[in-house]
């Protein structure tokens, strides 16, 4: 399990324990404010007996204040634990794990590396080079695809991110079986620019779901 899945039983279950504290509290402080009620009611006729129900009632009095007090802080606490807890489990399911960051982004250069090859191999670049270079990003491509996303992300989210890990491994998949013929293929070539295109209007889909800047991805080409 992951700091957050850790983090988020840490403070459900604390969350629990203080509301069960606050019940008790709670409970506490109305037989004492019950009792309170009570001895206020009671009359005295001797004297040292009426200061003694006095001392008593004094004692009552700020126990169960002490007690309602410790109910409330107690009960805030949870509260707090409960919205954190809650902070916590919208973060994990919204938000990029390490591995899934890392395989966007890398992704990302990839599938830029590619479409750059296939524009110099539509513009008649050295058809060996290009067949070389697509091979060794294609195998990155397929390493990158063949990863599944975080279980702990929103299930849409999931979806949408296995769904672009299955379409790169399809791209790296189809472009390592490239050649110089194949490179010289302008259908072949096309064919897949429409695909690399497809590709990184899927990204900015993700980029924007994920709230990834890709300004800052762009400075890093």
């Amino acid at each position: 399990m992951s700091i957050l899945d850790w983090a988020f039983i840490a403070l459900l279950s604390c969350a629990i324990l203080f509301f069960i504290f606050s019940l008790l509290s709670l409970v506490f402080a109305i037989q004492a404010k019950r009792k309170y009620t009570t001895l206020k009611r009671k009359k005295m006729k001797d004297k040292r007996k009426r200061k003694k129900l006095k001392k008593l009632i004094s004692r009552t009095q700020k126990s169960t204040k002490k007690h309602f007090r410790r109910a409330a802080v107690l009960f805030l606490s949870v509260l707090i634990m409960v919205g954190a807890a809650s902070y916590s489990r919208y973060y994990q399911q919204t938000t990029l794990e390490k591995e899934d960051a890392n395989a966007i982004v890398q992704s990302y250069f990839l599938i830029d590396e590619v479409g750059k090859q296939l524009t110099g191999a539509e513009n008649g670049a050295s058809a060996e080079s290009i067949e070389e270079r697509i091979k060794e990003v294609s195998s990155l491509l397929v390493t990158y695809g063949n990863k599944k996303a975080y279980a702990g992300l929103a299930v849409d989210r999931q979806k949408t991110l296995n769904r672009y890990y299955t379409k790169i491994r399809e791209l790296g998949a189809n472009l390592s079986n490239i050649d110089k013929e194949k490179v010289s293929n302008i259908e072949y070539i096309q064919t897949y620019q429409k695909t690399v295109k497809q590709l990184q209007t899927t990204q900015k889909t993700i980029f924007k779901l994920f709230a990834v800047n890709e300004v800052a991805l762009k400075q890093k080409k």
